[in-house]
């Protein structure tokens, strides 16, 4: 089963056009929060119908999660708790709160903020922020932005097998092992022509990350 990873799209018509031309080659597409950008700058409203629509278009099964820059409190009800994710719900598309099974694996799409979710130690999470003190939540300049109560849980050995996320531009590495959880975050180069992604071969528990500038490194899930 070959999933196409990506995070922190952030609004970038060019990102989501290649997301779609690549997508039929992929049994699943997993996004890991961050479609939107809530900077000052970028009209939100106008994001709101271009975003859905490129989702729409996807050509495969879709997992999405929300990110910090998904919704926005007092934003209205599309905006409230990412309320405009919920509504791309469908068939081949599972979005916050979803657990679902596809080609033998189990997966659980995990909202932004949320509670703790206890983990089987098979599923497949895509999640917005990687855990903290991890070499994918803490940044070249040695800042972490990874998620304590996650770090926490996964350190225990209580995660999943795999966790799919974003949210760390410029992480130290693209993956990490924390506790019984390999953590993968491709991160964001704001001005690449192509987003950074990850391609992941569940079977063979081979991934390979591509970088921006076409730099592509493969490890091993195992």
């Amino acid at each position: 089963m070959r999933i196409l990873h990506c995070a922190d799209l952030h609004a970038n018509d060019g990102w989501f056009r290649w997301l779609i031309q690549e997508s039929p080659g992929y049994d699943l597409v997993c996004i890991a929060g961050d479609l939107l950008d809530l900077s000052p700058n970028r009209a939100i409203d106008e994001q709101l119908k271009r975003v859905p629509e490129y989702l729409r278009n996807v050509k495969a099964p879709l997992a999405i999660c929300s990110g910090n820059h998904d919704s926005l409190p007092g934003g209205g009800a599309r905006l409230e708790h990412a309320g405009w994710i919920q509504e791309l719900r469908g068939v081949g598309v599972w979005v916050d709160g979803d657990p679902f099974e596809l080609g033998g694996f189990r997966f659980r799409c995990v909202p932004w903020m949320s509670q703790m979710v206890e983990a089987r130690p098979d599923e497949i999470w895509v999640v917005h922020s990687p855990p903290d003190r991890s070499r994918t939540g803490m940044v070249r300049g040695g800042a972490d932005f990874g998620d304590f109560s996650l770090g926490e849980q996964f350190r225990a050995g209580l995660g999943p097998w795999l966790a799919l996320a974003g949210h760390v531009h410029d992480p130290q590495s693209w993956r990490a092992k924390v506790g019984r959880t390999w953590v993968l975050n491709p991160g964001c180069q704001n001005k690449g022509k192509l987003p950074q992604h990850i391609q992941v071969d569940l079977e063979r528990a081979r991934a390979i990350w591509h970088g921006a500038d076409g730099t592509e490194e493969p490890a091993g899930l195992r």
